[in-house]
């Protein structure tokens, strides 16, 4: 299954939130013992601007095949890239399937009002 291109905007300082469903030939995934990851780069194998675990990125209904992308505001402040590259992938470890989510470009809009 190849990742679904999505490009994403970030707003510096303000939080950052998507869920995704994610689908193997058109049927919902069941993502029970998956976990996810996600880096954002200057470009593929550039440097890393960002890298988010699983404190950022959840499963919270494994059935469902929903991840949930969710950066704080805390986190989006503190953010200095302005462009990049993302992909997100889930995991399995028991298993060792991978599954790439998503991919494309990162943009951070930065903050006016701090």
């Amino acid at each position: 299954m190849a990742a679904k291109d999505l490009d994403i905007k970030i707003e510096q300082g303000k939080n950052f939130k998507l869920t995704v469903t994610v689908r193997e030939y058109g049927v919902v995934k069941n993502l029970t013992g998956f976990e996810g990851r996600m880096q954002i780069r200057s470009s593929p194998g550039g440097a890393l601007h960002a890298s988010l675990t699983n404190v950022e990125i959840t499963i919270p209904a494994p059935v469902n095949g929903q991840v949930v992308i969710n950066i704080p505001a805390a986190t989006t402040g503190a953010y200095t890239w302005r462009l990049g590259v993302y992909d997100l992938e889930v995991f399995n470890t028991g298993t060792g399937e991978v599954i790439g989510v998503l991919k494309g470009f990162a943009s951070l809009d930065a903050e006016v009002t701090v």
